[in-house]
């Protein structure tokens, strides 16, 4: 997604819904294009209205910003205000970080701007609880394969094994 129209190719203009930043506002996506920058294009690109709050770069695989320019170019503040209802906030915006971690970080003064409270969970996390779920490799069998008590069933568990 980007909020810059006009960098946008073949745009369409159709309201396709809103996206949700980690400050929990939200924003409509108004259409769509494609966008090219030298050889390489990427299709079907977002298009959403909105202000920069952060422009940074990416120098392998690690994307830095630079305080003091954005400092000079508008008042934009960093730290920010929360309250013991948004404990859920920081636990998106931490990655889904578990509750126990953040208030490790609280406690040990590890994250500049996390606010100073006991975070709480009052209900289970659906990205987390889809994240931990397992699906079963195989389905269970309906008919047993052995016959009577005892009887040995051979299985192949670890794949093809070469003999010495």
């Amino acid at each position: 997604m980007m909020g810059d129209r006009s960098l946008l190719r073949n745009f369409i203009e159709k309201f396709m819904g809103t996206v949700r930043f980690g400050n929990d506002n939200f924003a409509a996506i108004t259409g769509y294009g494609d966008y090219v920058q030298g050889n390489i294009t990427i299709f079907h690109v977002y298009y959403v209205e909105g202000d920069d709050l952060l422009i940074g770069g990416r120098e392998s695989n690690l994307y830095t910003i630079s305080i003091s320019d954005m400092a000079t170019s508008s008042h934009v503040c960093l730290m920010s205000k929360a309250t013991s209802t948004k404990s859920w906030l920081w636990h998106r915006r931490l990655s889904h970080l578990n509750f126990g971690t953040i208030n490790d970080l609280t406690r040990l003064d590890l994250v500049d701007g996390l606010p100073k409270f006991k975070y709480g969970k009052d209900y289970l996390c659906f990205t987390c609880e889809r994240g931990k779920s397992k699906k079963a490799s195989h389905p269970p069998k309906m008919v047993p394969s052995d016959h009577s008590k005892l009887e040995l069933i051979h299985m192949d568990l670890c794949g093809l094994m070469r003999e010495a």
